[in-house]
């Protein structure tokens, strides 16, 4: 959906995808400027690298917490 580098100062579509696989999630390490490499563990990029997923997932349980 979108990512956010770490400024937060504008929405990158398409900059990682992830994937679970044996129960461990697997993210594409992202080649777009402002994100910051962080060796093997991107953890500390969670928000940043699926900012809009987020945002939206929030939305979604919220509008569904306002319909009950």
């Amino acid at each position: 959906m979108g990512e956010t580098p770490h400024k937060f100062d504008r929405l990158d579509p398409g900059v990682t995808d992830a994937q679970c696989v044996d129960g461990k999630l697997w993210v594409n390490k992202p080649e777009q400027s402002g994100y910051v490499p962080l060796g093997k563990s991107m953890h500390l990029m969670d928000y940043n690298l699926f900012y809009a997923n987020i945002r939206r997932n929030a939305e979604t349980r919220l509008s569904a917490f306002r319909r009950q």
